[in-house]
């Protein structure tokens, strides 16, 4: 798994599914990660995917991008880990 936690104020109101995923999300090993299409049977996207205007389409765009990503400073993976908290959060 990517290092990282989900101390702090920012996580208090993420919802355990929203934070299994990511983890499913951050896994380094590529085979071990789970696939945009996987995501999209998740728990939690599928809890609040009727909530949500984005289609089948650009939903598996954006979670093979986030899944892709490697930030390289602790700039990048903090606002990674933003986007991250805003896409699943909402």
């Amino acid at each position: 798994m990517a290092n990282y936690s989900f101390i702090g104020d920012v996580w208090e109101d993420i919802s355990k599914e929203a934070k299994s995923l990511i983890d499913m999300l951050m896994r380094k090993d590529a085979n071990k990660r789970i696939s945009a299409a996987e995501a999209l049977n998740h728990p939690f996207i599928k809890k609040y995917s009727h909530k949500c205007r984005v289609s089948r389409y650009k939903a598996i765009h954006v979670l093979k991008n986030l899944a892709k990503y490697k930030p390289t400073t602790r700039f990048q993976h903090k606002s990674w880990l933003y986007l991250v908290t805003q896409f699943v959060g909402k």
